[in-house]
């Protein structure tokens, strides 16, 4: 048995920056645009695989990206930028996110801004990147290519209030089994209710699993 924690990224997407990328470097440069972006935030546009995030900033012209750009030239590329706005039933909380496990047996999740009652965690059986899945947009609109990679949906009914945080967990005491002969899982989290988060770190998803 293993245990994983993650912290999904939440962010709404910005609007495009104009930037320069290089086919096989990690560095994107840009004409003192990236004053707002900051380590953490996920990357999304042309030449940049996906999942990808921010992981230094030299300064407000120069990042590095945690995957080499597939492109040579001049994309326009969005970045997560955090909003604190309420989400509404059915929203994407943050971005999808790779689970290092082949199989889920537990999980809990622990609500640092005491916000949810509840939540829905999707798991994919690979990654759900036919079309990109973003914070803050119904998870409805996700491709007909995505939603077959649905193998299971847990529904965190269950709450206890610790200290200033929120632990929120399957009310069910079977939890089903979600299993992927060995390969990573995905999963993303749905909005129930309208949680409202003031900052990009405050939801931490700890699962147990093979």
């Amino acid at each position: 048995m293993q245990s994983t924690s993650i912290t999904p990224v939440i962010g709404t997407v910005a609007a495009g920056l104009a930037c320069v990328t290089t086919a096989g470097s990690a560095t994107v440069t840009s004409s003192a645009l990236f004053g707002s972006v900051v380590v953490g935030q996920r990357v999304y546009g042309a030449g940049i695989p996906y999942g990808a995030t921010v992981t230094a900033k030299a300064s407000t012209s120069s990042i590095t990206i945690s995957a080499n750009a597939t492109l040579t030239g001049t994309p326009t590329l969005q970045f997560s930028y955090f909003a604190s706005t309420a989400y509404t039933a059915g929203d994407c909380i943050g971005w999808p996110f790779k689970i290092p496990l082949s199989d889920v047996s537990g999980i809990m999740l622990v609500d640092k801004s005491d916000q949810m009652a509840s939540v829905v965690l999707y798991v994919f059986n690979s990654n759900p990147n036919s079309t990109p899945i973003l914070d803050n947009a119904a998870f409805t609109g996700i491709s007909d290519a995505d939603a077959a990679k649905i193998i299971a949906r847990y529904s965190l009914t269950g709450t206890t209030d610790v200290g200033g945080a929120k632990i929120v967990y399957p009310a069910d005491a079977e939890l089903p089994l979600a299993r992927c002969g060995g390969n990573d899982l995905y999963g993303q989290l749905v909005a129930v209710g309208t949680p409202t988060f003031t900052a990009v770190n405050e939801i931490v998803l700890n699962l147990t699993g093979e």
